[in-house]
């Protein structure tokens, strides 16, 4: 049997004797337990500032002591040449960003997470000119790294068709396996007090600025509506100091093993990004905890909703139509029902793990 080997910058901590946070991290940590019974050794190296090895959940992590990619990538092709047959191990670049820019490697594949120079930068002092020139410069590159790699796995369609698009070739080597979520218990939640939350890292991409001008208006209007911000990033002290005299809303934390409990006794989740998502793992992980949610028209998150069936889609940036969106929710509760419950059918159906396996299963077995 051919080895496995996933290259990420960081995947485990050993200071820390963990695995580190971040939605490609929790990805790493199931495609390993999908492809340790295809494959005799599945290895994930990364980079750092000394050499240490650790075997966890059946996978060797190997970490190579490189200050810069060039160097790492180095390190990483002589030791894969000196213990394994370089054409027959197989090697996963778990982001296209990591991708050797000097090394080929026979059998190799690169997962695409959805497009993310898509933010717009409307008070940008850059001419349009520059801003669109900046934009072409980051989409070239990702094709230019793309072409290093045998096949590309992309979580949504999104990308699949922008790159169709753009760049006149067919989509032979791309495999759209979107992401998922764990599918949660069917949950009977009680109507009398609405509960709303925004669970997601706190950056601006994410919405974090516009969730807060429309939940300034939802829960002054709405006084029974209870709100929780459930994460944290750099907009954390922005938001607290912008919401701080509304009683309804709190903050809290929670770690990715948490999503799904988190939102169980929420009504409505809003997803209000911005740019660069793929599926979203907090959108999937709402819907599958019976939530209305309220997304935006942005990367994957349109492969997953369709409007007014499994959710509701507005602008994104659009600070109203969020508002009117989530006054919708609260003020039809039998559209809220309907809408979570085809939402929790949705990710039944199309977005639970046992589907994601299935289909890396059929990818993987051919090597």
């Amino acid at each position: 049997m051919s080895n496995l080997y996933i290259i990420y910058g960081k995947f485990f901590d050993f200071k820390t004797d963990s695995i580190t946070i971040g939605g490609v991290q929790t990805y790493i940590s199931n495609l390993i337990e999908v492809a340790a019974p295809i494959f005799g050794k599945v290895y994930v190296l990364q980079m750092g500032d000394n050499s240490s090895m650790k075997v966890i959940n059946g996978a060797v992590i190997k970490q190579f002591d490189a200050e810069t990619q060039k160097i790492f990538e180095i390190k990483v092709y002589n030791w894969i040449s000196k213990n394994d047959n370089i054409d027959d191990c197989l090697v996963l670049f778990a982001t296209d960003s990591v991708i050797f820019q000097k090394y080929r490697f026979k059998k190799s594949i690169a997962i695409q997470h959805g497009i993310s120079w898509d933010i717009p930068k409307p008070d940008s002092k850059k001419s349009f000119k520059r801003i669109l020139l900046s934009k072409t410069i980051s989409a070239y590159k990702t094709i230019c790294n793309l072409e290093k790699t045998e096949k590309v796995i992309c979580v949504d369609y999104n990308f699949q068709n922008w790159f169709r698009s753009l760049t006149a070739k067919g989509t032979e080597r791309l495999v759209v396996i979107p992401n998922f979520t764990e599918v949660a218990p069917h949950i009977n939640k009680s109507p009398e007090t609405i509960r709303i939350i925004f669970a997601r890292r706190l950056f601006p991409y994410r919405g974090t600025r516009v969730f807060t001008e429309a939940i300034k208006k939802v829960v002054t209007e709405y006084p029974f509506v209870e709100v929780t911000i459930a994460g944290d990033g750099p907009d954390e002290s922005w938001m607290r100091d912008q919401l701080k005299d509304l009683r309804q809303v709190s903050f809290t934390r929670y770690s990715s093993n948490e999503s799904i409990q988190i939102h169980s006794d929420k009504h409505i989740a809003v997803v209000p990004t911005v740019g660069s998502e793929g599926t979203s793992l907090s959108l999937l992980e709402a819907m599958s905890a019976q939530c209305a949610v309220v997304c935006s028209d942005v990367g994957g998150m349109t492969n997953v909703v369709l409007d007014r069936y499994n959710g509701l889609i507005v602008k994104a940036g659009d600070a109203i139509s969020l508002y009117e969106a989530i006054k919708k929710l609260i003020i039809d509760e039998e559209l809220r029902k309907q809408i979570a419950e085809n939402a929790y059918r949705t990710v039944i159906n199309s977005f639970s793990r046992e589907i994601w396996k299935e289909k890396w299963n059929n990818v993987l077995e051919h090597y």
